[in-house]
C-alpha cells in the first residue's frame, strides 16, 4: 500500500494535459473548432463532466472528421478527471483500438490508461501499459514516455 501511495504522488507530479496539436487544427473547420472550443473551454474549468458531455457531442456531429482521435481523448481525460476511472479506461482503449496511429492521442491515452490501473489499486495491468508503451517504437517518442519508464523503474 506504501508503494501505491508514493506512486500516486508521483503520478499527479508528471501530469500533463494533451492539448489539440497545431497540424490537426488546421484541420478542421469553423463548425468543429466552434465546438472543440466549447469542450476545451469547460475541461480548462475543470467542469469535467459537461466537457465529456461536450466531446460526446462532437464525436456525434462530426463522426467523420480528422481530430476525432484528439476529441475521444479527451473525453476519456474528462471522465478520469471526474474521478471515474474504470470507465475512463474503457475510452482510452477506445482511443486505442480506432486511432493507434494518432501517436498525439493513442501514447497519452495508453499513459494514462496505467495511471487509472495503479490508481485503482491494479498495479499489475498499470505496468503492463506503461511497458506496452515504452516498447513500441512510436509511442515512446512522446513526451510522457519518459514519465512511464520512470513509474516503470519505481515499480
Amino acid at each position: 500500500m506504501a508503494a501505491c501511495v508514493g506512486v500516486g504522488l508521483a503520478l499527479s507530479a508528471v501530469a500533463q494535459e494533451v492539448d489539440l496539436a497545431a497540424e490537426d487544427k488546421k484541420n478542421t473547420d469553423p463548425f468543429e473548432e466552434h465546438s472543440l472550443a466549447k469542450a476545451d473551454k469547460l475541461f480548462k474549468e475543470k467542469q469535467y463532466r459537461a466537457a465529456a458531455a461536450e466531446y460526446d457531442s462532437f464525436v456525434l456531429e462530426f463522426p467523420q472528421s480528422r481530430v476525432l482521435p484528439y476529441a475521444l481523448f479527451r473525453k476519456a481525460r474528462s471522465i478520469d478527471l471526474d474521478n471515474k476511472r474504470f470507465d475512463a479506461i474503457v475510452k482510452y482503449k477506445e482511443v486505442l483500438d480506432y486511432f493507434p496511429n494518432a501517436i498525439a492521442y493513442a501514447a497519452p491515452a495508453l499513459y494514462y490508461m496505467g495511471v487509472c490501473y495503479m490508481q485503482t489499486g491494479d498495479p499489475e495491468n498499470a505496468v503492463k501499459t506503461w511497458t506496452e508503451m515504452v516498447k513500441d517504437a512510436d509511442y515512446r517518442k512522446h513526451a510522457l514516455a519518459a514519465s512511464a519508464l520512470n513509474l516503470l523503474a519505481e515499480n
